[in-house]
């Protein structure tokens, strides 16, 4: 999935118009920064768990779930509320004019707002937090990456 997300944005920057180039160069930075820290994150979790004999038991603390909080879990969700909401918030106002656009626009404002919100909350209810965060890059983004794919549709089908 970071590849098509990564390319989605390289996407996004290559349709935004010169005004918005800068936004848009600053969303494929944060979309990379989220996908590269995930994915170490989720290959680490993948080689702990299914190689736990190799590391030691503080080291296995800090991937494998034992208890809340587990650090990379922590900091899966960070970088997910953080870079992720950050790329679709920069990445919205490339969008806009017609009415697929501004849904477009809407659902990635959507989608970062609730990302944030999920990080703010994790100060008051983790287990809420997680549930908001999710919402924003786990519902909001996939419909946002949706209609991301109907407007590039309607750029080359135009020409």
């Amino acid at each position: 999935m970071g590849p098509s997300l990564v390319l989605s944005m390289v996407a996004v920057h290559a349709f935004a118009s010169p005004m918005r180039k800068a936004l848009a160069l600053a969303a494929l930075a944060f979309m990379i920064a989220c996908v590269a820290v995930t994915s170490c994150t989720n290959f680490m979790l993948l080689l702990v768990s299914s190689r736990p004999e190799l590391f030691s038991e503080s080291w296995r603390a800090v991937f494998l779930p034992c208890k809340w909080p587990v650090p990379a879990f922590v900091l899966d969700s960070f970088v997910w509320d953080w870079f992720f909401g950050i790329s679709m918030l920069l990445a919205a106002p490339v969008f806009g004019g017609d009415t697929l656009r501004n849904a477009l626009r809407a659902v990635m404002i959507l989608s970062g707002a609730l990302c944030l919100a999920g990080l703010a909350w994790f100060a008051v209810s983790p287990e809420q937090a997680i549930i908001i965060g999710i919402l924003g890059w786990g519902a909001a983004g996939p419909i946002a990456f949706l209609l991301l794919a109907k407007v590039f549709g309607r750029v080359q089908a135009g020409g």
